[in-house]
């Protein structure tokens, strides 16, 4: 429920800052962003599941194929806490973003991605299958910068040492985008 606070105040305070109505998107144009992101996030291995906090950097550049689709590459660095150990990932994903309006001062978009990431947990290294999918909103600040927010849901797949298991995470992200 506390997650729902955060993000309902994040929403307050970007739809009241000062605003822009940016570009209008057109074939071509290129969006490169660097993002911070906050979760929790639940781990389930052979049957034991365990409940962490995760903090995470993105970035991605991503180019209009048509006035409301995007594509590119996104990249994520993260380090979570856990109840017994601390883990470091890195990701790359390619993602499509679907935008709502190619015009205007609030642009809402939805975005899915798919990619390989991999985790350290202590000596131990393992990757796997990595997709998440998104939804937000970017308020124009200037033409051609933006604050954007949104929420993740993240499902990372790993197999090593004989275990198969599964990460699923929710995450808060806020970003500064520029359009160019």
């Amino acid at each position: 429920m506390r997650f729902l606070g955060n993000l309902f105040f994040l929403c307050l305070l970007t739809f009241s800052c000062q605003s822009s109505q940016g570009k209008n998107f057109e074939s071509g144009m290129v969006r490169t962003a660097l993002a911070a992101s906050w979760s929790s996030s639940k781990t389930e291995t052979a049957g034991v599941s365990t409940e962490s906090r995760d903090r995470a950097l993105l970035a991605s550049s991503g180019a209009f194929l048509t006035p409301t689709m995007e594509a590119g590459l996104e990249f994520s660095y993260d380090q979570e806490d856990g109840e017994a150990t601390k883990t470091t990932g890195r990701g790359a994903s390619l993602y499509g973003r679907f935008w709502q309006s190619p015009s205007g001062p609030n642009r809402t978009w939805a975005q899915a991605g798919l990619g390989w990431s991999d985790r350290e947990i202590g000596s131990d290294l393992d990757g796997g299958l990595w997709w998440n999918a998104s939804i937000g909103v970017t308020q124009f600040m200037t033409k051609n910068g933006a604050l954007e927010t949104s929420i993740r849901w993240n499902d990372q797949s790993f197999s090593s040492a004989g275990f198969d298991d599964s990460q699923t995470r929710t995450s808060l992200l806020l970003s500064y985008a520029i359009f160019y």
